[in-house]
C-alpha cells in the first residue's frame, strides 16, 4: 500500500497543474503570445493554421528534449494545417544554452521575455509544466492537457469526434480523479479513469492513473492487458504504443516487447514519429532485446530531405553500429556532426565509433 500511495502522490502532482488557469472555451491568442515572447528558433512557418498548439515548458527540466521532439513531430503525425508553438519559461540566454542542439522542423520555439511577463499572462496559476493547449481559428481553447495527448486530441478534432461538451465531462472526471488521489482511494481513481477513457480512449492522465493503481496492486498481468486493449482501441496513437513498450521494458517482458515493437515499426509514422520511436527504443531497450531486422528497416525509412538530417543520421549510425557495420556508422555519424558541429554528444559518439574501428585494425 505504501507503494500505491507514493505513486498516487506522483499522479496528484502531475494532474494538479492541469486543473487550473486556462480553461476550455477561454480565449488565447497565439499572435499575442508570439508578440510578447522572444523568438529563439523557427521551423516551417504556417501562415493561416486551422489549429494551433501551444506547449508551455521548462528548458531545464528532465525529458525536455524528448517533449520538444514529440511536439515538433505533431504536424507530420496528424497532417493538415497545424501550427505548433513551444514557449519556455526561461529567458533567451538560459533556453538557448539548454536547447543548443535542438533543431526544429515544424515548431516555433519561443522563450520568456526579460520582464518575465509571458507566463504570468498566459500560464498564471499553472502549478506543473509542461502542459499544452489546442486553439482554433477563433482563438478559443478547445483542449488543455498533457503534451503526450496532443496527437490523439488533434486527430479527434480532425475526424469530427471532438466536442466541447465531451471535453467538459472529461474535466469533471478529472476533478473526481484528483479527489480520489487526494483521498488515497484507488477505487475512486479507477472509476474516474474509466469514465475518462470511455470518452477519450487515449487520455494519458487516465491511462497513467489506472496503471499506477494496477501496478501498486502488483497486477502486472492486468496492466499489460489494459495497455494492449488501449493500443487496439486507438491503433494510430504512437504515444500509447511507446507507453506500452516502456511498460514491457519495466516489467521485463522481452517477448512482449519484441512483438509490440515489430507491430509498431510496421506502421508509417512519418519522419518525426519514426525518429521518436527509434530514439526511445535505442535509448531504453535492454541489450539484445531489439529485433534488429525490424529496427534496421525502420531506420532506413528516415530520409535525408528533412530539417532533422543530423538526428536521422545519428539514429541510422547507431543502428548500423548495432548491426556490426562500423564503417557505415562512422560515415553516418560524420554527416550528423557536419550538420551540427556544436553538438558535443554527436562528436563523442563519432569518436567512440572511430575507436572501435581502430581496435579492429589491430
Amino acid at each position: 500500500m505504501k507503494n500505491v500511495k507514493r505513486l498516487l502522490t506522483v499522479l496528484f502532482l502531475f494532474t494538479a497543474g492541469l486543473l487550473s488557469a486556462l480553461e476550455i472555451e477561454s480565449l488565447l491568442s497565439p499572435e499575442l503570445v508570439k508578440k510578447d515572447a522572444v523568438l529563439l528558433k523557427s521551423g516551417k512557418p504556417v501562415p493561416a493554421p486551422e489549429h494551433t498548439v501551444i506547449l508551455f515548458f521548462d528548458a531545464l527540466a528532465p525529458q525536455t528534449q524528448t517533449i520538444l521532439e514529440m511536439a515538433d513531430s505533431i504536424p507530420n503525425l496528424v497532417g493538415g494545417n497545424v501550427a505548433v508553438l513551444a514557449v519556455a519559461r526561461n529567458t533567451k540566454d538560459v533556453a538557448a544554452d539548454a536547447l543548443r542542439t535542438f533543431r526544429p522542423e515544424n515548431l516555433l520555439l519561443l522563450t520568456e521575455n526579460d520582464q518575465k511577463t509571458v507566463f504570468k499572462e498566459y500560464a498564471f496559476g499553472e502549478v506543473i509544466i509542461p502542459f499544452a493547449v489546442v486553439i482554433d481559428k477563433e482563438d478559443t481553447v478547445l483542449w488543455k492537457g498533457a503534451p503526450t495527448d496532443i496527437e490523439s486530441t488533434l486527430k479527434r478534432i480532425r475526424n469530427g469526434k471532438y466536442s466541447r461538451q465531451t471535453q467538459m465531462k472529461i474535466e469533471q472526471f478529472r476533478n473526481d480523479l484528483q479527489s480520489g488521489v487526494q483521498s488515497g482511494l484507488p477505487e475512486v481513481i479507477l472509476r474516474a479513469a474509466d469514465g475518462i477513457l470511455a470518452l477519450d480512449p487515449a487520455d494519458t492522465i487516465a491511462i497513467q492513473a489506472k496503471l499506477y493503481v494496477l501496478q501498486g496492486r502488483n497486477r502486472t498481468d492486468l496492466a499489460k492487458a489494459f495497455l494492449q486493449e488501449r493500443v487496439k482501441a486507438v491503433p494510430d496513437d504512437l504515444t500509447l504504443r511507446i507507453v506500452l513498450l516502456n511498460f514491457l521494458i519495466q516489467s521485463g517482458d522481452r517477448a512482449g516487447f519484441r512483438t509490440a515493437f515489430t507491430e509498431t515499426a510496421g506502421k508509417n509514422w512519418g519522419f518525426g514519429g519514426t525518429s521518436r520511436l527509434l530514439s526511445f527504443v535505442l535509448e531504453n531497450a535492454p541489450f539484445a532485446w531489439l529485433p534488429m531486422k525490424e529496427v534496421q528497416k525502420c531506420a532506413w525509412t528516415l530520409a535525408y530531405n528533412s530539417n532533422r538530417v543530423a538526428l536521422h543520421c545519428a539514429l541510422r549510425a547507431q543502428v548500423a553500429y548495432l548491426c556490426g557495420d562500423v564503417d557505415a556508422a562512422i560515415k553516418l555519424q560524420q554527416k550528423a556532426v557536419a550538420r551540427q558541429p556544436d553538438n558535443a554528444d554527436f562528436a563523442d559518439v563519432l569518436a567512440y565509433y572511430q575507436s572501435i574501428k581502430a581496435l579492429q585494425k589491430k
